[in-house]
């Protein structure tokens, strides 16, 4: 009788377990999309912001040697290449 309630529990509570593992994975999916979005989004901040400044006073201000988005953690250095929105501009 106690092995049966004894293998009853444990049944019971890997059937619970496995229950929250769509939640696990619905929140660190979520964590990731958030922080990937909002790096994604200071990326084209600082890209359109430096498309906006070379509209405006000329490419000779911005600096065509250094990356724009070299600071970023997610993307990091890109070897200098350019978004194509920029291909027109240099």
């Amino acid at each position: 009788m106690q092995e049966t309630a004894k293998t009853l529990g444990i049944r019971l509570t890997k059937a619970k377990l496995a229950q929250t593992l769509p939640v696990v994975g619905a929140v660190i999916g979520g964590g990731y999309n958030a922080c990937f979005t909002r790096r994604i989004c200071d990326a084209a901040y600082h890209l359109y912001r430096e498309r906006f400044l070379m509209l405006k006073f000329g490419a000779h201000i911005i600096n065509i040697g250094g990356d724009p988005v070299a600071h970023l953690p997610c993307i990091g250095p890109t070897n200098g290449s350019r978004s194509p929105a920029f291909q027109g501009y240099y």
